[in-house]
């Protein structure tokens, strides 16, 4: 009942010798709610020193002790078997209690206040009452310096590997009156390495998956770039035909122009020998007149074309730009496609989208690997060795430190188990559910792509087919405008028609190449849905940063 509002389960285990009543080894296992802490200390009676292990922590201590040491329990045991003959009303009983918990010592001291003779239902005892004080001025007055350095590296297979030297200055209330202390101040040293190698949680599995996780967001990085960077070529090959395609329209329009001058001229040649109409001239003006300002129409939309090209590309507006900017090409040449079928495979490869759903399931795989090894019980295989060495003077610790008798070393198994496994059962249902999601997303993703080359390939075929048939209207107009020419010429024809004729010529040579750029913009929408386009345009991925 009461674990429910605060959890506690403290563990403390002494063994004692029960010829001297010294304690031999202490073990201290606490689980107060979020204060965890398994620790244990084996006492060397023989050399009076103290060796701790911090399972939890993975950490390996010691320090010397004096044969009054006690931890705190074996010095209850202790004081309780003190002879009541030596114990005096008032008198002051001395004991260095270990503790486990900061590895230090606490000076003790048991006070006799009062004896007394109770009954019990075993019979009347002889008791003492005594009093417990640890003197604080012997615990917080210090001037202690600690000091560690050292190199630390995890490998692939999970292994920790650490190199470290520690250096300890102890100037205390403690070790100027403890008999445990030989110095003041007194100087350790510890140089060793650490070797740990998890066993089950944490393995080589858990190791390789997060490397290989970070690697993959590497990847993934590059291609949200490349993705953009594909989005921004289409756009810009787009632009680029708009601007070729608005070029010859211009000249279209200017050849136009020229027509309808040519045949003003004409007229007013005519005109004056009699023989031919003013209307026919003002006929011919004002197909001038009109042209012009379709011709400046056009201007206008090449230069919105320039500046969406030039914002594109981060460049200053057409104005500064114009001169600078000619292109180079007419057309993308129309080569043979390929297949649906094949352009579909290579889509299904190649493409970058494609590639990043990959790169995605296989992050979230290795994340659904990490969330089963976090679930699995800690099982550690820990070793280490070094030298220590103590001295009144901090070179000499050092010194001390590499003689044989300083040398330490230990190996151990460390195991940890949750109870309550919901958290980490919780996690591995999110990774699943984000492994399925993406795959989900993927099959979209195929679907979509399979969808718009299928789209983008029957446009082609529609176009190529528009393209002849432009390209036939083409020749018919101009047979036709040549008819009508001879015809005025003969003094036959009609001005007005002549005139409707050359703009119908230019209409249908203004389709023909809107054709062609529909064309060409077609081709680059499909090398982009087949993921070509790099390819195709000879572009340098390396150089997409």
């Amino acid at each position: 009942m009461f674990d429910f509002f605060y959890e506690v389960d403290d563990l403390f285990e002494s063994h004692i010798d029960t010829k001297n009543l010294t304690s031999l080894k202490f073990k201290r296992n606490v689980h107060e709610h979020n204060y965890k802490a398994n620790q244990i200390v084996l006492f060397d009676r023989k050399n009076n020193y103290a060796h701790t292990s911090d399972f939890r922590n993975s950490k390996e201590g010691g320090m010397k002790i004096s044969n009054n040491t006690q931890d705190m329990l074996s010095a209850l045991f202790a004081s309780r078997n003190i002879p009541n003959e030596n114990l005096l009303i008032n008198d002051t009983i001395y004991l260095e209690i270990f503790n486990l918990e900061k590895n230090n010592i606490f000076p003790t001291y048991f006070v006799p206040v009062k004896k007394e003779i109770i009954k019990t239902k075993i019979g009347k005892l002889k008791t003492i009452k005594c009093k417990l004080f640890v003197k604080k001025s012997r615990i917080f007055s210090d001037k202690n310096f600690i000091a560690k350095e050292g190199l630390k590296k995890k490998f692939k297979s999970g292994t920790i590997f650490e190199l470290s030297s520690t250096f300890n200055r102890l100037e205390n209330t403690l070790n100027q009156t403890s008999e445990s202390s030989l110095y003041s101040p007194e100087y350790e040293s510890f140089t060793g390495v650490t070797l740990i190698q998890p066993l089950l949680k944490g393995g080589i599995n858990s190791t390789t998956a997060k490397i290989n996780i970070a690697n993959n967001q590497v990847k993934e990085n590059q291609y949200l770039v490349e993705i953009k960077a594909i989005n921004l070529i289409g756009e810009v090959s787009s632009s680029y035909t708009d601007i070729i395609l608005i070029d010859e329209i211009i000249k279209l329009k200017e050849e136009s122009i020229l027509l309808a001058e040519t045949l003003v001229k004409e007229n007013k040649k005519l005109s004056k020998a009699s023989k031919r109409n003013e209307i026919d001239t003002t006929t011919a003006e004002l197909a001038v007149f009109n042209r012009k300002g379709d011709l400046f129409n056009s201007q206008a939309i090449k230069t919105n074309y320039l500046n969406k090209l030039f914002g594109l590309l981060d460049l200053p507006p057409a104005s500064q730009n114009e001169k600078k900017f000619k292109p180079l090409e007419n057309f993308f040449s129309v080569e043979e496609i390929s297949s649906r079928k094949k352009i579909t495979e290579i889509a299904l490869k190649k493409r970058i989208d494609i590639l990043y759903y990959n790169n995605l399931i296989k992050s979230s795989e290795l994340n659904l690997i990490r969330a089963k090894d976090q679930s699995l019980p800690s099982l550690n295989l820990s070793g280490s060795y070094g030298a220590y060495g103590i001295s009144d003077k901090g070179i000499d610790s050092y010194s001390e430190s590499f003689k044989r008798q300083g040398m330490e070393w230990s190996v151990g198994l460390n195991f940890k188990m949750l109870l309550n496994k919901k958290a980490r059962e919780s996690e591995i249902r999110v990774a699943q559910n984000q492994l399925a999601k993406v795959k989900i997303e993927k099959e979209k993703a195929m679907k979509l792509i399979t969808l718009q080359i299928d789209s983008t390939y029957d446009q082609l075929k529609r176009l190529k087919q528009k393209i002849k048939t432009s390209d036939t209207a083409v020749k018919l107009a101009t047979q036709r405008l040549n008819q009508e020419q001879k015809l005025v010429s003969e003094g036959k024809g009609n001005i007005y028609k002549l005139v409707e004729q050359q703009e119908l010529m230019t209409r249908t040579k203004i389709k023909a190449v809107e054709a062609q750029a529909m064309l060409n913009k077609s081709i680059i929408s499909l090398w982009i849905s087949s993921g070509e386009i790099f390819e195709k345009l000879d572009v340098d991925k390396n150089l997409i940063q």
